[in-house]
């Protein structure tokens, strides 16, 4: 008679009970890691909510469905913006500028603090040909735009206001900040 405990039949338990527990434990660590990052996730976005949209109703706003979260934000300097009596008085002038330079830190900090899957930028192809495919393909884009950068970074939309090199108040600006943190 034979020995129901041999070496070989405890091999083969061995592989049946062990390999399915493997791949399940294995399977379950993976679905808790997701759970666990989608909850994380969850929390970051919230406390991103909090610090933006209370500060900036006037340009930026929240769509939510059951599924995700969507935060819309209006451009200060829109082509549709009639600049004939900006123009004309120097302290309206400046005032715009500091507020496109606000509304431009507001749209990068926004896209870096929430590190989204998608962005969408809604830009017609004509205005996007005509307007700013010329100035993407300059041979001094980025190294203008890593100065602005720069600028950004310290906090400081008067110095942003100030910069030389680019011009806040022609449609653009809010546009390239946002194309360049993506």
């Amino acid at each position: 008679m034979k020995a129901f405990w041999s070496f070989k039949n405890a091999e083969k338990l061995l592989y049946i009970v062990m390999v399915p527990s493997v791949l399940g434990y294995g399977a379950y660590a993976i679905y808790k890691k997701n759970f666990l990052e989608f909850e994380q996730r969850g929390q970051h976005i919230k406390k991103v909510e909090e610090k933006f949209l209370p500060e900036n109703r006037a340009t930026m706003i929240k769509l939510q469905n059951f599924k995700q979260k969507v935060f819309a934000i209006g451009l200060v300097d829109d082509i549709l913006t009639d600049l004939s009596d900006i123009n004309n008085d120097e302290a309206k002038l400046k005032k715009y500028q500091m507020e496109i330079a606000k509304n431009a830190a507001l749209i990068r900090d926004l896209i870096r603090d929430i590190k989204p899957e998608e962005i969408v930028m809604e830009l017609c192809d004509e205005r996007f040909d005509e307007e700013l495919r010329a100035i993407l393909s300059h041979p001094n884009y980025d190294k203008t735009m890593a100065k602005v950068h720069l600028l950004l970074d310290q906090n400081d939309p008067e110095k942003v206001a100030r910069f030389q090199e680019i011009a806040l108040d022609h449609g653009n600006f809010e546009l390239l900040v946002g194309f360049d943190t993506c």
